[in-house]
């Protein structure tokens, strides 16, 4: 039985330090590596009025650049980079609306600076229609401010 249980808990370990590894769709600022298609990267805003790109966004689109730029003309024909705004609900609805708006462009306006078509970008604002987190609390609201990156094939 020992044997077993001890067979059980490696099994436990591996299956955790497998899934720690692995991508998540909510992933945390932090160690952007490599673009994998159809995966999302979330971008938070400290500020209610903050838009402009944070250097992790840069490095983020950086990479993306980098990453088509190293492609053949069909993948170049065939990519699509999917932006979501969102804001919190500080402020009134067409504030919020506006901020939303004004996040997504500031990255839609990075990347054609940058050699990426506009054709090649998609784009939605949600406004606060859809809270990430608890918006009742300032924690909340700071989650709520995000802009989304997913890089699609």
């Amino acid at each position: 039985m020992k044997l077993q249980h001890k067979m059980n808990f490696l099994l436990i370990i591996f299956s955790v330090l497998i899934l720690s590894s692995c991508s998540s769709s909510k992933n945390s600022n932090d160690g952007l590596v490599k673009i994998i298609p159809g995966e999302q990267q979330i971008f938070w805003y400290e500020k209610p009025d903050d838009y402009l790109i944070t250097p992790k966004i840069q490095e983020y689109l950086d990479l993306i650049i980098s990453y088509v730029d190293e492609k053949d003309d069909d993948f170049k024909s065939r990519y699509v980079i999917n932006l979501e705004g969102h804001s919190d609900d500080t402020g009134t609805k067409m504030e919020n609306s506006v901020r939303s708006e004004l996040r997504v462009k500031s990255v839609i306006e990075y990347l054609t600076d940058n050699g990426i078509p506009q054709k090649n970008i998609k784009y939605l604002t949600y406004s606060n229609s859809i809270p990430y987190s608890n918006p009742n609390t300032e924690e909340g609201k700071k989650l709520d401010r995000r802009v989304v990156i997913k890089f699609n094939l």
